[in-house]
């Protein structure tokens, strides 16, 4: 199969085979095309045992590792000397890797990247590590964290979480040694990727310009909230946006971690895009960009 990923999408006729030939509605979100105009439904019980894991990690909103057709992982972050006058670190969701995040969002809105070159803004795209993943049923692959469960409700695995920020922390430091300070900083990312963004910048010992979460939520158990009582940390601004029609990552998981935020002091904007599913879209990375360029306070 050609395109950027392979795996297994929901249609009106089943659990069918996809590759992601993007394509796009004008101002609206990237999706994967079917690899025929009339996709055959997959008959997941008559299917190999790979097969079949690739299924319930497909309806997980999931993808291991070893179905990613050309998003192969990204060397570890260097930061060279002059890093630039800020940089932003985008972190990518479950099962993917940094170099797909990138070209994720390079297709969704191919002008964002050049515009922050063009601003001397560097980007980073770390790895995840993999490690063994709960909700996938113990198959290793690359998250920041595993879960015990999906809903907010399900008890943090609050080591798992820790030993993500504690990697991410040595990036930041390096970013910083290079020149950039924290305040010329923003951390973000979709997915599982915007939920270890959000645990970073919160955990951060200095605030940083600011955090974005696409399509995310933090457990209600949560230990960092804890650590909120630190002033200094309350002032990390972050952007929250959620599809409103995301029916894996639910809105008003996102909400509901916002409104949280808000009530311990933390200046937190919460946006839910009309029609959005669990994806990216065009008018989202938009308004991301408005938001950049006011916390960067760039041209």
């Amino acid at each position: 199969m050609n395109g950027i990923l392979c795996g297994l999408a929901m249609s009106p006729v089943g659990l069918v085979a996809y590759s992601v030939d993007l394509w796009r509605t004008p101002g609206g979100p990237v999706r994967p095309s079917a690899l025929t105009a009339r996709p055959q439904p997959l008959q997941v019980a008559s299917c190999p045992a790979r097969r079949r894991r690739m299924a319930w990690l497909a309806l997980l909103g999931v993808v291991p590792k070893a179905a990613l057709a050309s998003a192969a992982p990204s060397s570890p972050a260097r930061v060279p000397a002059g890093a630039g006058s800020a940089a932003i670190v985008f972190l990518h969701g479950s099962g993917d890797s940094g170099t797909g995040f990138k070209r994720y969002l390079d297709a969704v809105d191919p002008e964002l990247l050049e515009e922050l070159q063009s601003q001397e803004v560097q980007t980073f795209w770390p790895d995840s590590e993999a490690q063994p993943y709960t909700l996938a049923g113990g198959m290793v692959m690359p998250i920041w964290y595993d879960r015990s469960g999906l809903p907010p409700s399900a008890p943090e695995k609050t080591d798992s979480v820790e030993r993500s920020v504690q990697r991410l922390m040595q990036l930041i430091q390096e970013v910083e040694a290079a020149g950039v300070p924290p305040k010329r900083i923003v951390i973000g990312g979709f997915s599982m990727g915007g939920g270890i963004a959000l645990q970073l910048a919160l955990r951060h010992p200095e605030a940083i310009a600011g955090a974005f979460v696409l399509s995310s939520f933090m457990c209600d158990d949560a230990a960092v909230y804890e650590r909120l009582q630190t002033p200094e940390l309350t002032k990390v601004p972050i952007l929250m946006m959620h599809g409103e029609a995301d029916r894996f990552i639910r809105p008003q998981w996102g909400r509901q971690t916002a409104e949280r935020l808000k009530s311990l002091g933390v200046a937190t904007e919460f946006v839910e895009i009309p029609g959005l599913r669990h994806e990216m879209s065009r008018k989202e990375i938009q308004l991301l960009r408005r938001w950049l360029w006011q916390v960067l306070q760039l041209d």
